[in-house]
């Protein structure tokens, strides 16, 4: 299907069509990427929240709802009148570290550093693609602000201390376990929450991280 050029790729897969934004500003963070996105997503969002990635996989946690293992991103529905950015980091930094009283220097410094690789937005959910590298920066800042979490004995740095040192507490936080799951996967004995899975089609319909790209799904009505 042929895509208007200013609208970027257009791929039609099962009556939706995902239409892709590219920025085609290289590596570099461009200081207007968020007054970008501010002008395309409406006030009228339900949540956000944070996905971290590479090429192969990205990071999730389980939740146990109803005696079941749930996958699922880091994630929630918004407060009132909160911006969309501060929904995500905020609910990101709740179910990686269980601290609710998150400082607003924290919130602004991760706003100003990390600019994402991808913005997904699906029914009212609007999701921030992180590199691993970022997640680096990210986990750093969280550190400086934070400086503790209940769920570590020391603060995680990097994706190994990130999962390899959590406190296992199912019955008193939200998210028990933090782990690498695979972006492409055919079977699992887990439950796979459905906002999550509709992230990962999204996401997989793109091939470089580099790009700053907008994806939204569009629903296409019957003639």
């Amino acid at each position: 299907m042929n895509a208007d050029s200013s609208l970027g790729n257009k791929i039609d897969c099962n009556n939706h069509i995902l239409i892709i934004h590219h920025n085609k500003m290289g590596n570099k963070p461009a200081k207007s990427a968020w007054a970008k996105w501010d002008a395309h997503y409406s006030d009228s969002y339900i949540g956000a929240g944070c996905m971290f990635v590479d090429e192969r996989t990205c990071l999730v946690g389980i939740q146990q709802k109803d005696r079941k293992n749930i996958i699922s991103g880091f994630g929630g529905k918004c407060l009132t009148n909160e911006h969309w950015r501060v929904t995500a980091f905020r609910e990101t930094i709740e179910e990686m570290f269980h601290i609710f009283k998150i400082p607003t220097a924290l919130l602004a410094e991760l706003e100003r550093t990390l600019i994402p690789a991808k913005v997904l937005s699906s029914e009212g959910y609007i999701t921030l693609v992180y590199t691993f590298k970022q997640l680096r920066t990210f986990l750093r800042i969280c550190k400086k602000h934070l400086v503790t979490s209940p769920l570590y004995y020391k603060f995680p740095t990097d994706v190994q201390s990130l999962q390899n040192n959590r406190r296992i507490a199912p019955n008193k936080c939200e998210v028990s376990h933090i782990l690498l799951w695979p972006r492409y996967f055919e079977g699992t004995r887990y439950k796979i929450s459905n906002d999550f899975i509709n992230d990962l089609v999204q996401l997989n319909h793109n091939i470089r991280l580099t790009d700053y790209d907008i994806i939204e799904k569009v629903i296409v009505q019957e003639v």
